[in-house]
């Protein structure tokens, strides 16, 4: 619809200017002469009709627009995000070349109608005998006001014209370097020649668009608008080694005391200027023009991330920001309070399929949780087998301490696995399928005991968060052995030659994944090269048995 308009207006316009220009012509020559319009008003007619026209595009134009700056402009948004976080947008149908074309076609009729419309207010103001003199005041107003309505569309639209395209880390540390991207969108004939700085201001989310005094400290917040150089119609800010070193809001300080009671004052402030309290980056185009239009401010905010001081608060920060993608999911955005509230509760299948998503993405593998480990760990969170009908909330998955294990919320047992997979000598095991991961003690017992020969498997520990276990399988005496758990941090520290220790001698094979007997020398050489370690000699065996904690008790 917006290319036919295009096509309507630019012809009206292209009538105007020639009925203008050709009067005029004769009027400067002869300006004693009446043409024949001065008695059929026939130009009175046309300019009657053009302004109709304007008129009528007025209308169909506000509510068009309105819609694509808020419910188009929010899908497409929406699916750029999902695409950037890794996950499918399975809700969506929005194209996103489809969006960005309805975007400046839009501008396109709207800058159409303002040159028509200019154009018969040039007219009109004429001194042209052939329009109507009675009808004239009344027609300038009309036009007038016409104008003023173009004018305030083409402000808002353009209001609108940036889109972060790289957004902040979610969460994100205090002075962690990281990057950021603007694009501005193009807008028919305005702002073709965009020449300007974007500047980024840190706000937290509950007081964006408001005017709030804070101190916030952000660093490297300036960058130039630039053509991208792989695509000539893209513009583009991009912000490199940005650092937040400081956040604090003034005013919600005395609000935050009242509601801190218990609190001490240290731990007041570590609490306020994180945890459930999320942040959202401001990017600012100042005193952009176009024509008679001055002052558009063009501006657009980041998705609110959660930000953090210590490493110990990580844990329950990501929590949040996965909650927020649970939410963008479930299509629950704008309301700020949903992720730390009771009242909003996903399906266990609509969550397990976020988990699994968040999970990929955050070890940058290609290897997904399976089934198998989906219904473990959903064993883990409710206590029982899940099902279908299984709630979750941001209570239930970041507060609420496991049923088996005291202190410890579910969040935490999964971030500490997440953690322990993906330090480099485990994730190859992950990545090659050697490591059966989210399975219970039973489970393991069954698949080894399955084979004939004595093997061995690698699983996640149910009882000492973020640790692997060993289980082996010795068929000639008919019993499975489990080795306590041991972390990343014993993995690195520990040469793995020790899981080659007497004990283990006759225990050759590992059962993968995908139910294969891989070699144990196999697996061995592998871990020990991602860790970056050398062969244990026979001088250092003793000291290795020492410090391998567990040994003393695995038999």
């Amino acid at each position: 619809m917006e290319v036919l308009w295009t096509v309507s207006l630019s012809s009206a316009t292209e009538s105007c200017n020639a009925a203008a220009t050709a009067h005029q012509i004769v009027y400067d020559a002869n300006q004693q002469w009446l043409c024949s319009c001065s008695q059929d008003n026939s130009l009175t007619w046309h300019v009657h009709e053009w302004l109709q026209q304007l008129d009528r595009c007025s209308q169909y134009a506000e509510p068009e627009l309105e819609k694509l700056l808020t419910t188009d402009m929010t899908a497409w948004k929406r699916k750029l995000l999902l695409e950037q976080m890794g996950f499918a947008d399975q809700q969506n149908n929005v194209s996103v070349n489809d969006f960005e074309n309805a975007y400046n076609d839009m501008a396109t009729v709207s800058a159409k109608a303002l040159e028509l419309a200019t154009i018969v207010q040039a007219l009109l103001r004429s001194e042209l005998p052939c329009i109507n003199p009675d009808w004239k005041t009344e027609a300038l107003n009309k036009c007038q006001h016409i104008i003023q309505f173009i004018h305030g569309q083409i402000r808002k639209q353009l209001s609108k014209a940036l889109v972060v395209i790289e957004q902040p880390p979610n969460p994100l540390k205090q002075a962690k370097i990281f990057d950021t991207s603007v694009r501005l969108l193009s807008c028919g004939p305005f702002l073709e020649n965009a020449n300007n700085n974007v500047e980024v201001h840190v706000e937290s989310f509950e007081n964006a668009h408001k005017m709030c005094e804070s101190e916030n400290t952000l660093e490297n917040k300036t960058a130039p608008l630039a053509v991208e150089e792989n695509d000539s119609k893209k513009i583009i800010a991009q912000f490199s080694k940005m650092k937040i070193t400081s956040i604090e809001d003034r005013k919600k300080k005395k609000n935050w005391q009242r509601r801190a009671g218990r609190i001490s004052k240290k731990n007041e402030v570590i609490k306020k200027k994180v945890v459930e309290k999320s942040f959202v980056l401001r990017y600012d185009i100042s005193n952009s023009s176009y024509g008679d239009i001055e002052n558009i401010e063009i501006q657009t905010y980041s998705e609110p991330f959660f930000y953090y001081l210590h490493a110990n608060q990580e844990c329950f920060a990501t929590a949040l920001a996965f909650w927020k993608s649970v939410l963008l999911l479930a299509d629950a955005q704008g309301n700020s309070d949903v992720y730390d509230t009771e009242d909003f509760h996903i399906s266990w299948p609509f969550f397990e399929i976020a988990l699994s998503s968040f999970f990929k993405k955050t070890l940058g593998t290609d290897r997904c949780l399976l089934p198998v480990h989906l219904k473990n760990i959903g064993s883990k969170l409710f206590g029982h087998i899940p099902s279908a009908e299984d709630k979750v909330s941001f209570n239930k998955m970041a507060k609420q301490e496991l049923p088996k294990m005291k202190k410890i919320t579910f969040w935490e047992w999964f971030y500490k696995a997440m953690h322990l997979i993906k330090t480099k000598p485990v994730l190859n095991v992950w990545n090659n399928g050697w490591f059966f991961g989210f399975i219970s003690r039973s489970e393991a017992k069954d698949i080894l005991c399955s084979y004939p020969d004595s093997s061995f498997l690698f699983r996640i520990s149910e009882t000492r968060l973020g640790a692997m276990s060993l289980v082996a399988w010795k068929p000639q005496q008919d019993k499975i052995e489990h080795l306590d758990p041991f972390n990343a941090e014993d993995l690195v520290k520990i040469p793995l030659k020790t899981i080659e220790c007497q004990e283990m001698q006759s225990v050759m094979h590992l059962i993968s994944l995908e139910r294969t007997s891989i070699p144990k020398v196999n697996v061995l050489d592998a871990l020990k090269r991602e860790a970056g370690m050398n062969e244990v000699s026979d001088s250092e065996e003793s000291y290795v048995y020492r410090t391998w904690r567990h040994l003393s008790s695995l038999f």
